[in-house]
């Protein structure tokens, strides 16, 4: 919403596409602390929001809600080209899926923050980014929230 108003993203030609199950994190390809953690966190933090979703960004068209488990939901709809991807899926694998099933469509320049890199708990995360970070010959900047911020070059 913050991007949307700042911006005055209704009257721009471009799209924001807007990812998730508005459910929480998926379960049932889960195991050990993964299925545990994903558990705790639907039950104590989510609840399901893609109506309230709708309403809010419903003052701008060009905002589109793709509900769905990623990266299978970018086969509904998804841009050939991408300059901004924010990555918050509070799973190490789902989000290296994602990010590797869009890698090839992010524009050079592009960014991509991950929420949940640096931060307690979560070195799981900062490993497969890392790993993947170095597959990819790039690297991540750390920000002082524990988020990472890579741009593509």
């Amino acid at each position: 919403m913050a991007v949307c108003h700042y911006l005055n993203f209704g009257s721009s030609n471009k799209k924001m596409y807007l990812y998730d199950t508005y459910e929480g994190i998926p379960t049932h390809k889960l195991t050990g602390e993964d299925k545990e953690f994903a558990k705790n966190y639907n039950d104590i933090l989510y609840f399901d929001v893609y109506e309230t979703t709708k309403k809010n960004f419903s003052s701008y068209p060009n905002v589109i809600l793709v509900k769905g488990e990623l990266p299978a939901s970018l086969e509904q709809d998804s841009p050939d080209r991408i300059s901004y991807v924010s990555i918050d899926l509070n799973n190490a694998d789902f989000e290296i899926e994602t990010i590797s099933a869009v890698w090839e469509r992010i524009s050079k320049g592009g960014h991509i923050v991950l929420d949940d890199y640096a931060f307690p708990g979560h070195e799981k995360q900062y490993e497969q980014w890392n790993k993947f970070a170095q597959n990819k010959g790039t690297s991540i900047l750390t920000v002082p929230t524990g988020q990472g911020l890579i741009i593509k070059a």
